[in-house]
């Protein structure tokens, strides 16, 4: 909290006849776990006659030591959310009021039945119990923010354990009394950190934003002992973080740091692979005549790109264009997949497939990569155009039949005379002069190969000779050379 800002809003307040009530103080934010200057606070409130509430999960420390001085001296209200720490959900949140405050809060006889289940799980559990599993807390922050401190690449955002220098560990908390202000700055009830440049300062760039949203996923599936959750903070940013004050219900089994550290170090390494190969994949694809770089929203891998034939150019993609290009990319994808799993089909902002490609370790030959793609994409293109010509073949074929067919039609009309088609007349003459049979229009067959429409005269007259011969090659006669 800005003490500075924090006057000044009181001071203006003040000066439009309005009163200042209540500060709201945090022993452990939210998200990050830090802790307002408690005792500063205290002036401040005092001065202006003000009430000072306390919350934050730095306050379960006050379960595991003793402290040297009274709490309702300087605070007027505290809150336990008894249910998030213990893993109970049904566990109402308690209020704790200070001494001076508890005559007037005991003439309602309905707060002593909400209190109940509180009770009842204090004597179900012990405070042997509640303060081990307190200390089990702090002291897994205090372990995974020294096992993790070391990478170069990883940044800690949270509150550091062991106060100033890090030095006092949660064992020495509860050997001997503590002030309550050092306590909640010793004691860490988080850890925050994100994955980022190296020699960087300030906010990362969006694209790792992306990359710790995959980082927490992949310790999240593979580390399920270590809750790790991730949480955009209010600047936009991803970033991942471990409260052990926040277990899932049910779960007691203490977290495995060993597993948990190999996994993130794994993760690193690929990470690390890939943000230095995404910039050799970016030129690549700059100085490629058919291939096109497309962002992926929420996509942490090298990125996506599109295959585009050299005669598609970027300023006539009519719709019909782009249709054939999704079709073709869509295509491509299917056609690398039988050869790598690692393909994969994205979509870019306009609605258009791409092939995409994932995360990538060190001895990933881009390159490589990107020539496959232009291989399997040039071949595909080449199929397209041979399917494309056997249409317009068959389109050609059709259209001579078509011809050819109407002009025999219109050829055997002139031959048995108009009358005959003449409804009423026709049957008349048809009765009068029955025309001679006729061997009927023949159809038409296309040649694929050769484009050549021909009649399918010979084809009928080859299967009634085949009839007419029992149908059988064994009723043909043959002369048996002697």
């Amino acid at each position: 909290m800005d003490l500075a800002a924090l006057e000044r809003e009181i001071e203006l307040d003040k000066a439009k006849n309005k009163v200042p009530l209540i500060v709201l103080a945090d022993a452990g934010t939210p998200i990050f776990g830090h802790v307002d200057n408690i005792s500063r606070l205290r002036e401040i409130c005092s001065t202006h006659g003000m009430w000072l509430h306390l919350r934050g999960h730095s306050l379960a420390s006050l379960a595991i030591t003793r402290t040297t001085d009274n709490m309702s001296r300087f605070l007027e209200s505290i809150t336990l959310p008894l249910g998030i720490w213990l893993g109970i959900p049904g566990l109402p949140t308690a209020t704790v009021y200070s001494e001076t405050l508890v005559p007037y809060l005991m003439d309602n006889p309905g707060r002593k039945l909400i209190s109940l289940p509180i009770w009842t799980t204090f004597q179900c559990l012990g405070p042997d119990e509640i303060k081990k599993r307190f200390c089990n807390s702090f002291e897994s922050c205090h372990t995974l923010w020294k096992r993790i401190e070391k990478y170069p690449s990883i940044r800690l955002l949270s509150q550091s354990p062991g106060g100033e220098g890090g030095i006092m560990t949660v064992s020495e908390l509860t050997a001997r009394p503590i002030d309550t202000s050092v306590l909640f700055e010793v004691a860490a009830s988080t850890v925050v950190f994100q994955f980022v440049p190296e020699n960087v300062e300030g906010r990362v760039p969006p694209y790792y934003d992306k990359l710790n949203s995959w980082l927490g996923q992949m310790l999240q599936r593979d580390c399920p002992l270590v809750n790790i959750t991730l949480c955009e903070v209010e600047n936009g940013e991803i970033v991942l973080r471990y409260c052990p004050l926040e277990p899932q219900p049910g779960s007691h089994e203490p977290p495995d740091f060993d597993v948990f550290v190999a996994c993130l170090e794994q993760q690193i390494d690929i990470l690390s692979a890939t943000v230095r190969h995404k910039v050799e994949f970016q030129k690549l694809v700059e100085t490629s005549p058919c291939l096109r770089t497309v962002e992926i929203d929420g996509w942490a891998g090298l990125g996506g790109v599109r295959y585009q034939p050299v005669a598609f150019k970027d300023d006539q993609l009519t719709d019909h264009v782009k249709e054939q290009l999704n079709n073709l990319n869509v295509n491509l994808v299917e056609r690398l997949r039988t050869t790598d799993a690692a393909f994969s089909l994205g979509e870019g902002g306009d609605g258009l497939a791409c092939v995409r490609f994932g995360m990538v370790t060190g001895d990933t030959d881009v390159g490589e990569l990107l020539s496959l793609v232009e291989t399997a994409g040039h071949e595909e293109e080449e199929s397209g155009k041979v399917l494309d010509t056997m249409a317009e073949v068959v389109k050609r074929g059709i259209e001579a039949a078509t011809i050819e067919l109407q002009r025999e039609s219109d050829e055997q009309l002139w031959q048995e005379g108009i009358l005959r088609s003449v409804p009423v007349v026709g049957s008349f003459v048809n009765w009068l002069s029955p025309h001679a049979k006729s061997p009927g229009i023949k159809g038409r067959s296309l040649d694929l190969t050769a484009g050549i429409v021909a009649s399918t005269e010979n084809i009928y007259r080859s299967k009634q000779d085949w009839r007419r011969d029992g149908g059988s090659l064994l009723n043909r006669d043959f002369t048996w050379p002697s």
